[in-house]
This record gives C-alpha cells, sequence and structure tokens, in this order.
C-alpha cells in the first residue's frame, strides 16, 4: 500500500465543524486525523486543506453563515467543504480516496442566466419538496387547493419587493463594487473570499438607512474590519482599487465572459483558460462542450438579457393554459423575481402544485405538449425524484417570436 497509516493524512491540515457531529465523536475524529500524519485546525484559517462538516447537517438553516463566522475576517482560504464521510472512507480504505464525489460546496455548478424576448430559459416545478432557493425557500403543503393563495403568501417568491427591505439606494455603489469582486472571487474559485462578500453584500442590502462611517458598516453582520475599510473607500472615492487589482486584468475579464455561458462554471472556465483559450470563438472552435454548453453559447446573448413583466406573463399563460388543458384542478404560479414585483426577469419560474396530495406526474406530459407546439426549443436540466419528473429547466420561445 502506498500509504501508510502514519502518512495517510500527512500534509493535510482540517478544521471539523462540530454541527451534528457531538463532543465525542468530534473527538475521536480529530485525534484519528492527527495519528494518521494529518493537523487540527481550531478554525478556519488560511493553510487549510479540508473544512469537514456532517452531511446532514450541512442542510441546517444557514450553514453557509456558521461556515463563514468560523473564518477569521479577510481569509483568504481555499479549504474545500467535505463530507466526515470522506475521513471514514480514507479510513476504511487506508488510502487518500478523491474527495470530489465528497464534497458538499462546489463552485463549478451550473449557474442561471439571464434570459431575453427571443429565447427565455423557463423552470418548471412539480411539487417539489425541497425547492430551489431562488424560486421557493420553504416547502410546499402536502394539500395545497386550488385558489389557495393564502398559503403561498408565506412564500419568498409571494413577498413584493417594495414589501421587503431592499436598503438604501445610496448603498448601491457599495454593493456594485463588492459585488465586482465577489463575482471575480467566485470565478476564481477562491470559495472563502466570495462567500465572505457576498455574506457582507446581503447585510448592506438589508440595512435600511445610508452607511457613512466605518462604524457603522462594522456593525453590520458578515462585514468585518477588512470589509468596512473598503466600504469607507468606496464612500470616499467611489470606487476600490481592488477591484481593478482583481478584475480588470486578462485572466479575470476571460474567467468573467466564459462563466456567462450558461452549463459554464468557474473550474471549467479556468481549465479553458489554461488550455490558451480567450474568446468565445475559441470554445466554439477548440473547446469539447457538453451538450447545455452548446446551447449556451448558441443563445448566449439572448440568455444574457432580462425578460420584461409583460412577456413572462405571455410565457406564463401559454405554460399555464397547457397544465390547465391536462388537470383543470392543478395550480399554477409565477414564482421568482416576477411575483417579487420586479420590472425585468432573469428567467420565468413556474410552480405547478397538485391540489389535495394526489400522485400524478403531470410534467412529463406537459414538457410533451409544449414541445410539440414548438414553444419548448431546447432542454437544459431535468430532475427526477423517486422515479418522477419533479423539475426541469429549458429555454422556450413564444409564437411569432423572431428566429
Amino acid at each position: 500500500m502506498a500509504n501508510s497509516s502514519c502518512s495517510l493524512f500527512c500534509g493535510i491540515t482540517v478544521h471539523i465543524l462540530p454541527s451534528g457531529i457531538g463532543s465525542k465523536r468530534l473527538t475521536l475524529l480529530e485525534n484519528l486525523v492527527k495519528s494518521h500524519g494529518g493537523q487540527i485546525a481550531p478554525k478556519i484559517t488560511d493553510g487549510i486543506t479540508y473544512v469537514l462538516v456532517e452531511e446532514k447537517a450541512f442542510s441546517e438553516p444557514n450553514m453557509y453563515e456558521k461556515i463563514l463566522d468560523k473564518a477569521s475576517d479577510g481569509n483568504d482560504s481555499n479549504a474545500k467543504v467535505v463530507s466526515v464521510a470522506w475521513l471514514s472512507e480514507c479510513l476504511k480504505r487506508n488510502e487518500k480516496v478523491n474527495v470530489e464525489r465528497f464534497e458538499l460546496l462546489k463552485n463549478d455548478s451550473s449557474e442561471m442566466t439571464p434570459s431575453n424576448k427571443r429565447s427565455s430559459e423557463l423552470e418548471i416545478i412539480q411539487n417539489l419538496e425541497s425547492i430551489s432557493s431562488h424560486v421557493v425557500e420553504n416547502s410546499l403543503p402536502k394539500k395545497l387547493k386550488p385558489g389557495n393563495t393564502e398559503v403561498l403568501q408565506k412564500f419568498v417568491c409571494s413577498q413584493p419587493s417594495n414589501q421587503r427591505r431592499e436598503g438604501a439606494p445610496c448603498n448601491t455603489q457599495i454593493v456594485a463594487e463588492l459585488q465586482k469582486l465577489a463575482d471575480a472571487f467566485r470565478n476564481r474559485r477562491d470559495q472563502w473570499r466570495a462567500l465572505g462578500y457576498e455574506k457582507a453584500i446581503s447585510a448592506i442590502k438589508a440595512h435600511n438607512k445610508p452607511i457613512t462611517s466605518f462604524e457603522e458598516a462594522r456593525a453590520l453582520p458578515g462585514v468585518g474590519a477588512k470589509m468596512a475599510a473598503k466600504v469607507v473607500e468606496v464612500l470616499e472615492c467611489g470606487s476600490l482599487r481592488k477591484v481593478k487589482e482583481i478584475c480588470e486584468d486578462n485572466k479575470s475579464k476571460a474567467l468573467a465572459l466564459f462563466t456567462e455561458v450558461w452549463g459554464v462554471g468557474p473550474a471549467t472556465a479556468d481549465s479553458w483558460y489554461q488550455r490558451g483559450f480567450r474568446s468565445l470563438d475559441d470554445l466554439r472552435t477548440k473547446a469539447n462542450l457538453t451538450r447545455q454548453q452548446k446551447i449556451g453559447l448558441k443563445l448566449f446573448e439572448d440568455l444574457r438579457e432580462r425578460i420584461p413583466r409583460e412577456e413572462v406573463e405571455r410565457i406564463g399563460s401559454v405554460v399555464r393554459d397547457a397544465a390547465l388543458g391536462l388537470d383543470p384542478g392543478l395550480e399554477v404560479v409565477l414564482c421568482g423575481s416576477y411575483r417579487r414585483s420586479k420590472a425585468t426577469c432573469g428567467d420565468v419560474d413556474v410552480l405547478i402544485a397538485i391540489p389535495d396530495g394526489r400522485p400524478r406526474d403531470v410534467l412529463p406530459q406537459l414538457l410533451g405538449d409544449l414541445k410539440r407546439t414548438g414553444f419548448i426549443t431546447d432542454d437544459l436540466v431535468s430532475l427526477e425524484v423517486s422515479g418522477n419528473q419533479k423539475k426541469y429547466l429549458g429555454v422556450c420561445r413564444l409564437p411569432g417570436a423572431g428566429q
């Protein structure tokens, strides 16, 4: 065996998040790491290799915040967030197992990109218990009766923007500058810096009055001293020097361009950059693209533009009419940014609820009907739960829209 027990975790430093583990088991795991050559870090700091998390605990509310709260302010760690099961598997095999399938927080996920009036991104969800956060952040009740708008009002997607705290307009420039850095670090696969900036951005967005001082910024949750200093720099100069340093070099520009292609995450974008690709034409002629990435390139300009509300309503009407044609008792709701009263939407989110918990899988038939009419033009993502299709993401085009 290549790895002896004393060197199994040699060169590895981990922090084990105690949530869901228990003190006795935590001590046991830490001792196992140390006895096999690894090191234990009491908190997330520069230079650690992995943050080990109990997988069941990872679904707890605000787990990202719990991880970030353990990180030091301005932390540069590129540690991977990994299930504790990885540690058990390594010990079982007495070898360092590939960590990829145990990662709980990955950066190479396909990202939602905007859509426009010619080709629009359409997401349809059918009674899925745990719906992606940009659509609905709670579970649907098992019995949702037709027309029961009262229960829908508790969902995030049901809250109009003018009834939610969106922050003071004069903080917009602060958010814009910090968001540039968050995006740049995300594209560079620097997840800790990206999440740190995003946490600060969320706090600033929720702040209901203008930020005017270092102390006020520092008092916000998720805003440390270094981040507060950046806020003050924006207040005094209108911009951040770090944005020019990080965001305006050739690599950052290329990564930002590549990750705008649907189906491309930071890891793929970085691998393309390392191979010498610098433009979309390079991707078309040299890259080995997935089916989704080919669609993303084909519709690149279309998918970058946002959709006017009126057009979202027309798309929703097409889906609603087709769904009610299959079952008049279905509940069909436009969600996402449309339901939050936004003037434009990045994509069209449609939730289909089957009343009274009736066991019926209507989504495959609905999609088949919409494809036969030419309304749905391309498939992107399909999710099945227990053998039944529950979620679909694809590209649609209204009848009569330009080709």
